[in-house]
């Protein structure tokens, strides 16, 4: 009815142009706006009807379940993220890996307004319809960090690129640091040129070692490069671009929470 129809009738009428003789437009339209205010409800129910039928499985919509971080750790990571927030008191945060948007609702509810991205689609619809039932100061997107939406429109100047759309006070780059070397090929350094090149002011940080779980995980199949990675060396790194303010061990895991201040 919305696509088949149509275009079979157009094909239709492209086939028998030639022949047709053209004919006027009536000299006055109905302007009643009712048969497509009727269409418009019709496609919605119809839209509404196809999202409630998609049914999520990508694997990290299942990220708190199959992460290594137990209740206990997980409670004490929600409660320094909240206090890391406090302490940079962000008004828009930008939080990258953000999976199905635990942390971006605990960001909405210190105040800030915050553009949540993911690469991966279904966690990112998974935090869509979570909005639509508790809404929040959330944007969700789906994102690949590795290969972000470049400028486009006329002479790529129409619309700009995603990073240069997002200037916020503060990213939050949790559980992701270790996606970003072994995923997406990079350096610590490229990975420090990355996040400060996203924010304007403050970065809170997850390190993960590479004895991690999760970490080892991601390293199925692959070699090992990573071996001398260590939160020494991170911070090493970072304080190029950064000035710790805080480094917070969360207890229950070997994971290590850090607050950076842009120079």
């Amino acid at each position: 009815l919305d696509l088949t129809i149509p275009w079979w009738l157009h094909r239709r009428s492209e086939n028998r142009n030639s022949q047709r003789v053209v004919r006027q437009a009536p000299v006055k339209a109905d302007s009643s706006p009712q048969p497509q205010i009727f269409n418009l409800q019709r496609l919605r129910r119809k839209l509404e009807k196809l999202a409630t039928g998609y049914r999520t499985s990508g694997i990290w919509t299942q990220y708190s379940h199959i992460c290594n971080y137990d209740q206990h750790a997980e409670q004490e990571k929600r409660r320094i993220v909240g206090n890391l927030l406090g302490s940079s008191n962000p008004r828009t945060v930008l939080d990258i890996g953000c999976n199905t948007g635990d942390y971006s609702f605990l960001a909405a509810n210190c105040g800030a307004s915050v553009t949540s991205v993911d690469g991966d689609h279904d966690a990112i619809e998974t935090l869509y319809r979570r909005l639509r039932q508790n809404p929040a100061a959330v944007q969700p997107m789906v994102v690949d960090l590795a290969n972000p939406s470049p400028a486009i429109g006329y002479m790529n100047v129409e619309r700009d690129s995603f990073f240069d759309r997002s200037k916020p006070d503060c990213v939050m780059a949790l559980a992701l640091i270790h996606h970003l070397w072994v995923s997406a090929n990079m350096s610590t350094g490229a990975i420090c040129e990355f996040l400060s090149s996203l924010t304007d002011r403050d970065l809170i940080l997850e390190f993960v070692p590479t004895d991690d779980s999760m970490f080892q995980r991601l390293m199925n199949y692959r070699v090992n490069l990573f071996e001398d990675i260590a939160l020494e060396q991170v911070t090493g790194i970072f304080s190029k671009k950064f000035k710790l303010l805080q480094q917070q061990p969360i207890q229950g895991s070997k994971r290590v929470l850090l607050l950076f201040q842009k120079k």
